[in-house]
Protein backbone atom coordinates (compact mmCIF):
# COMPACT_ATOMS: atom_id res chain seq x y z
CA UNK A 1 0.00 0.00 0.00
CA UNK A 2 3.10 2.52 0.66
CA UNK A 3 4.19 2.05 -2.66
CA UNK A 4 1.06 1.92 -4.08
CA UNK A 5 0.37 5.44 -2.52
CA UNK A 6 3.83 6.43 -3.88
CA UNK A 7 3.64 5.66 -7.16
CA UNK A 8 0.21 7.72 -8.06
CA UNK A 9 1.22 10.43 -6.00
CA UNK A 10 4.91 10.70 -8.25
CA UNK A 11 2.85 10.06 -11.55
CA UNK A 12 0.33 12.75 -11.36
CA UNK A 13 1.90 15.46 -8.82
CA UNK A 14 5.15 17.63 -9.28
CA UNK A 15 7.48 18.17 -6.62
CA UNK A 16 8.58 21.91 -5.70
CA UNK A 17 10.56 22.64 -2.47
CA UNK A 18 9.66 26.67 -3.22
CA UNK A 19 6.39 25.89 -3.13
CA UNK A 20 4.60 28.16 -0.18
CA UNK A 21 2.31 25.09 1.93
CA UNK A 22 0.12 27.95 3.28
CA UNK A 23 -3.37 29.16 2.18
CA UNK A 24 -7.20 27.78 3.22
CA UNK A 25 -7.20 26.11 -0.58
CA UNK A 26 -3.31 24.71 -1.41
CA UNK A 27 -4.10 21.23 -0.50
CA UNK A 28 -6.89 21.14 -2.75
CA UNK A 29 -5.19 22.84 -5.66
CA UNK A 30 -2.31 20.56 -5.13
CA UNK A 31 -4.37 17.32 -5.08
CA UNK A 32 -6.35 18.60 -8.64
CA UNK A 33 -2.96 19.57 -10.08
CA UNK A 34 -3.64 23.36 -9.80
CA UNK A 35 0.21 23.52 -8.31
CA UNK A 36 3.34 21.86 -7.27
CA UNK A 37 3.50 21.11 -3.62
CA UNK A 38 6.61 20.02 -1.48
CA UNK A 39 7.19 17.93 1.47
CA UNK A 40 4.66 19.53 3.54
CA UNK A 41 1.85 18.60 1.11
CA UNK A 42 3.25 15.37 -0.05
CA UNK A 43 2.92 14.49 3.35
CA UNK A 44 -0.01 15.94 4.75
CA UNK A 45 -2.01 14.19 1.08
CA UNK A 46 -0.25 10.99 1.79
CA UNK A 47 -1.61 11.05 5.49
CA UNK A 48 -5.46 11.34 4.42
CA UNK A 49 -4.43 9.01 1.53
CA UNK A 50 -3.44 5.83 4.57
CA UNK A 51 -6.52 7.40 6.37
CA UNK A 52 -8.72 6.18 3.28
CA UNK A 53 -7.68 3.08 3.25
CA UNK A 54 -8.56 2.84 7.14
CA UNK A 55 -4.32 2.64 7.91
CA UNK A 56 -3.95 4.73 10.89
CA UNK A 57 -1.63 7.43 10.11
CA UNK A 58 -0.41 10.96 11.07
CA UNK A 59 1.69 14.09 9.82
CA UNK A 60 5.04 14.77 11.56
CA UNK A 61 7.69 17.58 11.58
CA UNK A 62 10.97 17.44 12.06
CA UNK A 63 14.59 18.20 10.81
CA UNK A 64 16.47 16.80 7.93
CA UNK A 65 20.29 17.30 8.68
CA UNK A 66 22.68 15.48 6.28
CA UNK A 67 26.00 14.96 7.35
CA UNK A 68 28.01 18.06 5.50
CA UNK A 69 25.82 19.81 7.74
CA UNK A 70 27.59 19.05 10.35
CA UNK A 71 30.72 20.88 11.53
CA UNK A 72 34.12 19.11 13.15
CA UNK A 73 32.98 19.86 16.33
CA UNK A 74 29.69 17.77 16.03
CA UNK A 75 27.65 20.92 15.47
CA UNK A 76 24.68 21.68 13.10
CA UNK A 77 23.35 24.89 12.51
CA UNK A 78 19.38 24.50 11.96
CA UNK A 79 17.83 26.50 9.38
CA UNK A 80 14.53 26.60 8.21
CA UNK A 81 15.85 24.79 4.82
CA UNK A 82 16.14 22.35 7.31
CA UNK A 83 12.47 21.61 7.84
CA UNK A 84 10.99 18.30 6.57
CA UNK A 85 7.29 16.71 7.18
CA UNK A 86 6.76 12.68 6.54
CA UNK A 87 4.35 10.35 7.42
CA UNK A 88 3.95 7.89 10.13
CA UNK A 89 1.99 4.81 9.93
CA UNK A 90 0.75 2.72 12.54
CA UNK A 91 1.66 -1.09 13.05
CA UNK A 92 0.25 -3.82 15.31
CA UNK A 93 2.81 -5.33 17.66
CA UNK A 94 5.34 -2.07 16.31
CA UNK A 95 4.23 1.37 17.17
CA UNK A 96 4.11 3.74 14.73
CA UNK A 97 6.56 3.77 12.35
CA UNK A 98 7.76 6.84 10.31
CA UNK A 99 7.46 6.33 6.08
CA UNK A 100 8.81 9.10 3.60
CA UNK A 101 6.34 10.20 0.45
CA UNK A 102 8.44 12.87 -0.77
CA UNK A 103 10.29 12.68 -4.05
CA UNK A 104 14.12 12.96 -3.14
CA UNK A 105 13.26 11.50 0.28
CA UNK A 106 12.02 7.72 -0.14
CA UNK A 107 13.90 6.31 2.93
CA UNK A 108 12.82 3.08 3.83
CA UNK A 109 11.25 2.84 7.48
CA UNK A 110 14.71 1.53 9.21
CA UNK A 111 16.66 4.58 7.22
CA UNK A 112 14.71 7.34 8.22
CA UNK A 113 13.60 5.70 11.92
CA UNK A 114 17.41 5.67 12.44
CA UNK A 115 17.32 9.66 10.70
CA UNK A 116 14.65 10.38 13.62
CA UNK A 117 16.75 8.68 17.06
CA UNK A 118 19.67 10.72 15.58
CA UNK A 119 19.31 14.25 15.06
CA UNK A 120 22.74 14.60 15.40
CA UNK A 121 22.89 13.44 12.21
CA UNK A 122 24.82 10.28 12.38
CA UNK A 123 23.99 9.92 8.42
CA UNK A 124 27.05 9.85 7.02
CA UNK A 125 26.52 7.26 4.66
CA UNK A 126 23.02 8.66 3.56
CA UNK A 127 23.38 11.59 2.30
CA UNK A 128 20.26 12.46 -0.23
CA UNK A 129 19.97 15.42 -2.21
CA UNK A 130 16.66 17.13 -2.25
CA UNK A 131 16.08 17.08 -6.43
CA UNK A 132 14.03 14.95 -8.73
CA UNK A 133 16.64 13.53 -10.62
CA UNK A 134 18.25 11.65 -7.33
CA UNK A 135 15.11 11.17 -5.73
CA UNK A 136 14.45 9.21 -9.11
CA UNK A 137 17.89 7.10 -8.68
CA UNK A 138 16.17 5.88 -5.02
CA UNK A 139 12.56 5.54 -5.62
CA UNK A 140 14.29 2.70 -8.74
CA UNK A 141 16.85 1.21 -6.38
CA UNK A 142 14.90 1.08 -3.17
CA UNK A 143 11.69 2.40 -3.40
CA UNK A 144 9.64 0.31 -0.80
CA UNK A 145 12.22 -1.58 0.78
CA UNK A 146 12.27 -0.74 4.11
CA UNK A 147 8.26 -1.87 4.05
CA UNK A 148 8.38 -4.88 2.07
CA UNK A 149 11.35 -6.06 4.99
CA UNK A 150 9.25 -5.16 6.91
CA UNK A 151 6.02 -7.16 5.59
CA UNK A 152 8.38 -10.16 5.55
CA UNK A 153 9.47 -9.81 9.04
CA UNK A 154 5.54 -9.48 9.78
CA UNK A 155 5.10 -12.75 7.66
CA UNK A 156 7.73 -14.81 9.74
CA UNK A 157 6.82 -13.60 13.29
CA UNK A 158 3.58 -15.06 11.97
CA UNK A 159 5.15 -18.49 10.54
CA UNK A 160 6.95 -19.28 13.46
CA UNK A 161 3.70 -18.40 15.96
CA UNK A 162 1.78 -20.71 13.77
CA UNK A 163 4.01 -23.02 14.09
CA UNK A 164 4.34 -22.80 17.72
CA UNK A 165 0.37 -23.20 18.24
CA UNK A 166 -0.19 -26.00 15.87
CA UNK A 167 2.55 -27.72 17.82
CA UNK A 168 0.74 -27.11 20.54
CA UNK A 169 -2.72 -28.11 19.73
CA UNK A 170 -0.15 -31.98 18.58
CA UNK A 171 0.40 -31.59 21.97
CA UNK A 172 -2.71 -31.57 23.48
CA UNK A 173 -4.26 -33.87 21.18
CA UNK A 174 -1.59 -36.15 21.81
CA UNK A 175 -2.07 -35.56 25.52
CA UNK A 176 -6.01 -36.08 25.38
CA UNK A 177 -5.41 -39.27 22.99
CA UNK A 178 -3.20 -41.14 26.02
CA UNK A 179 -5.54 -39.84 28.89
CA UNK A 180 -8.66 -41.10 26.96
CA UNK A 181 -7.12 -44.96 25.72
CA UNK A 182 -5.66 -45.32 29.35
CA UNK A 183 -9.12 -44.38 30.92
CA UNK A 184 -10.20 -46.91 28.32
CA UNK A 185 -8.05 -49.78 29.73
CA UNK A 186 -8.57 -49.03 33.22
CA UNK A 187 -12.55 -49.11 32.59
CA UNK A 188 -12.58 -52.10 31.05
CA UNK A 189 -10.37 -53.65 33.76
CA UNK A 190 -11.95 -52.51 36.00
CA UNK A 191 -15.65 -53.41 34.77
CA UNK A 192 -13.96 -56.76 34.08
CA UNK A 193 -13.06 -57.65 38.04
CA UNK A 194 -15.95 -55.84 39.66
CA UNK A 195 -18.17 -58.77 37.22
CA UNK A 196 -15.66 -61.19 38.63
CA UNK A 197 -15.52 -60.08 42.12
CA UNK A 198 -18.15 -61.02 45.37
CA UNK A 199 -20.74 -59.21 46.23
CA UNK A 200 -19.26 -57.78 48.96
CA UNK A 201 -15.70 -56.71 47.36
CA UNK A 202 -18.34 -54.82 44.73
CA UNK A 203 -20.12 -52.73 47.34
CA UNK A 204 -17.07 -52.09 48.85
CA UNK A 205 -15.86 -50.37 45.55
CA UNK A 206 -19.15 -48.64 44.36
CA UNK A 207 -18.86 -46.81 48.11
CA UNK A 208 -15.16 -45.77 47.89
CA UNK A 209 -16.73 -44.54 44.78
CA UNK A 210 -19.42 -42.21 46.34
CA UNK A 211 -17.17 -41.20 49.00
CA UNK A 212 -14.92 -39.98 45.94
CA UNK A 213 -17.38 -37.89 43.80
CA UNK A 214 -19.33 -36.85 47.09
CA UNK A 215 -15.85 -35.12 47.82
CA UNK A 216 -16.46 -33.44 44.64
CA UNK A 217 -18.66 -31.04 45.73
CA UNK A 218 -17.12 -30.55 49.10
CA UNK A 219 -19.05 -32.97 51.04
CA UNK A 220 -16.68 -35.58 53.54
CA UNK A 221 -19.08 -38.67 53.64
CA UNK A 222 -18.42 -41.57 56.23
CA UNK A 223 -20.95 -44.29 57.08
CA UNK A 224 -23.70 -43.30 59.33
CA UNK A 225 -22.73 -39.69 60.08
CA UNK A 226 -24.71 -36.63 58.92
CA UNK A 227 -26.87 -38.50 56.21
CA UNK A 228 -29.67 -36.33 56.34
CA UNK A 229 -27.37 -32.94 56.32
CA UNK A 230 -25.71 -34.41 53.23
CA UNK A 231 -29.10 -35.75 51.60
CA UNK A 232 -30.72 -31.84 52.09
CA UNK A 233 -27.08 -30.49 50.74
CA UNK A 234 -27.45 -32.51 47.32
CA UNK A 235 -31.13 -31.65 47.27
CA UNK A 236 -30.78 -28.18 47.68
CA UNK A 237 -27.83 -28.42 45.03
CA UNK A 238 -30.25 -30.00 42.80
CA UNK A 239 -27.92 -32.93 42.36
CA UNK A 240 -30.67 -35.70 43.20
CA UNK A 241 -34.04 -35.72 44.58
CA UNK A 242 -34.45 -35.65 48.34
CA UNK A 243 -34.03 -38.63 49.76
CA UNK A 244 -32.08 -40.39 47.21
CA UNK A 245 -28.81 -40.00 49.36
CA UNK A 246 -30.77 -41.82 52.49
CA UNK A 247 -31.65 -44.67 50.49
CA UNK A 248 -27.98 -45.48 49.26
CA UNK A 249 -26.70 -45.10 52.79
CA UNK A 250 -29.42 -47.65 54.36
CA UNK A 251 -27.86 -50.02 51.87
CA UNK A 252 -24.37 -49.52 52.39
CA UNK A 253 -25.53 -50.11 56.41
CA UNK A 254 -27.56 -52.92 55.49
CA UNK A 255 -24.08 -54.71 53.54
CA UNK A 256 -21.59 -53.57 55.96
CA UNK A 257 -23.33 -53.45 59.35
CA UNK A 258 -25.57 -55.86 58.76
CA UNK A 259 -23.49 -58.38 56.78
CA UNK A 260 -26.75 -58.99 54.33
CA UNK A 261 -25.64 -59.19 51.04
CA UNK A 262 -27.35 -56.79 48.28
CA UNK A 263 -29.02 -58.32 45.34
CA UNK A 264 -28.63 -57.31 41.93
CA UNK A 265 -30.93 -54.95 41.53
CA UNK A 266 -29.75 -53.29 44.80
CA UNK A 267 -26.47 -52.47 43.97
CA UNK A 268 -27.79 -50.84 40.11
CA UNK A 269 -29.50 -48.49 42.84
CA UNK A 270 -26.15 -47.46 44.06
CA UNK A 271 -24.79 -47.30 40.63
CA UNK A 272 -27.28 -45.32 39.27
CA UNK A 273 -26.52 -42.72 42.19
CA UNK A 274 -23.07 -42.44 41.32
CA UNK A 275 -23.63 -42.17 37.33
CA UNK A 276 -25.87 -38.97 38.79
CA UNK A 277 -22.81 -37.86 40.36
CA UNK A 278 -20.59 -38.43 38.06
CA UNK A 279 -22.50 -37.08 35.24
CA UNK A 280 -23.18 -33.70 37.12
CA UNK A 281 -20.70 -30.76 36.55
CA UNK A 282 -22.58 -27.99 37.89
CA UNK A 283 -20.24 -25.91 39.77
CA UNK A 284 -16.84 -27.26 38.81
CA UNK A 285 -14.38 -25.45 37.72
CA UNK A 286 -12.83 -26.70 34.12
CA UNK A 287 -9.58 -28.41 35.55
CA UNK A 288 -11.98 -30.34 38.42
CA UNK A 289 -13.90 -31.80 35.40
CA UNK A 290 -10.65 -33.20 34.02
CA UNK A 291 -9.88 -34.60 37.26
CA UNK A 292 -13.40 -35.77 37.61
CA UNK A 293 -13.28 -37.55 34.07
CA UNK A 294 -10.03 -39.20 34.39
CA UNK A 295 -10.61 -40.02 38.33
CA UNK A 296 -10.54 -44.08 37.14
CA UNK A 297 -6.99 -43.83 36.07
CA UNK A 298 -5.86 -43.29 39.66
CA UNK A 299 -8.04 -46.51 40.77
CA UNK A 300 -4.98 -49.18 40.47
CA UNK A 301 -4.26 -50.15 43.70
CA UNK A 302 -8.38 -50.18 44.38
CA UNK A 303 -8.88 -52.44 40.91
CA UNK A 304 -5.82 -54.67 42.47
CA UNK A 305 -7.35 -54.91 45.77
CA UNK A 306 -10.96 -56.15 43.88
CA UNK A 307 -8.84 -58.24 41.69
CA UNK A 308 -7.72 -60.09 44.92
CA UNK A 309 -11.02 -59.67 46.82
CA UNK A 310 -9.33 -57.69 49.33
CA UNK A 311 -11.73 -54.51 49.18
CA UNK A 312 -13.09 -52.85 52.47
CA UNK A 313 -15.93 -50.28 52.90
CA UNK A 314 -13.15 -47.92 54.41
Amino acid sequence: MCQHIRDVMSKNLNYNDEINSEGEDVLLDFLQQKTSGNDVLFASLATEAFRYYQIPARYVEGYYVKSSDINDHGIATIASKNAHAWVEVYFDGMGWLPVDMTPGYYYDVYTLMNMVSSPQGNQNDVDIQKNQKESSQVDDGQSGGGFQKLLKNIKDVGMVSLGVLTGLILLIFILWLFLEIRKYIYRKGLSHAFKHATVKDQTAYLYRLVVFYLKTYDIDYHLGLNNEQIDEQLSLMEVIYNGDFLRICELFEKSFYGEIALQEYELLIIAHFIDVLYKNQRGLKWYERIIKRYTVMSWRRVYKELVKGRLQNG
